[in-house]
């Protein structure tokens, strides 16, 4: 009899709860997506989604070299003749790199980047450790500074270095960043 009770009890259980879900039944609870024609998306490897936000996906690496061999003695260099930013462009710089041959007993070197495109002159500091000893006596010294540094269509970076160089060696900057394309960024006004 102890079986049969439990099978009852059982059975009503389930009846019970069948009829209370058939009851809470409500045709509008489901939910529905509305939409005007289905959408698929396909891409092959050959022609991959892009999941980069526009300005990334737009931007032109820079990369500017300058090297001049008429740096002698101490005096302040000016490296100039790095790209200017083509028409519709905006350069980003993000870092100044180069290698210096100096006199071995030149101070420590400073410099900096600018932007003398008027009315607002803008520096960058920049310096590098004096980093040993060459074949001849000379030293040298390598710059390697991060910086955050804009410059608009038609500005260029101009670079100034002080030390005590070697007379006839070369002496060399890297300007890096990227180029934003101001059709898809707005390029807007840089506030000073």
């Amino acid at each position: 009899m102890n079986k049969t009770k439990r099978f009852l009890v059982t059975s009503a259980a389930l009846a019970g709860l069948t009829l209370i879900g058939s009851l809470t039944y409500h045709p509008g609870s489901q939910a529905k997506a509305g939409y005007a024609s289905p959408v698929q998306v396909m891409n092959t490897t050959a022609q991959p989604g892009s999941v980069l936000s526009a300005d990334k996906a737009t931007r032109i690496p820079y990369q500017s070299n300058v090297i001049v061999s008429n740096c002698s003695g101490l005096q302040n260099c000016a490296l100039s003749g790095f790209t200017s930013v083509p028409v519709g462009y905006r350069l980003v710089v993000e870092n100044v790199s180069g290698f210096l041959n100096l006199a071995s007993n030149s101070p420590a070197v400073s410099g900096y980047l600018e932007n003398f495109h008027l009315p607002n002159q803008n520096f960058w500091g920049l310096s590098a450790p004096i980093g040993g000893t060459g074949f001849n006596g000379e030293s040298f010294a390598g710059v390697n500074q991060n910086v955050t540094a804009v410059f608009d269509t038609g500005e260029f970076p101009f670079v100034v270095v002080y030390a005590n160089f070697l007379n006839g060696f070369p002496q060399a900057i890297t300007v890096a960043g990227h180029l934003e394309n101001c059709s898809v960024v707005g390029c807007a006004a840089v506030q000073h």
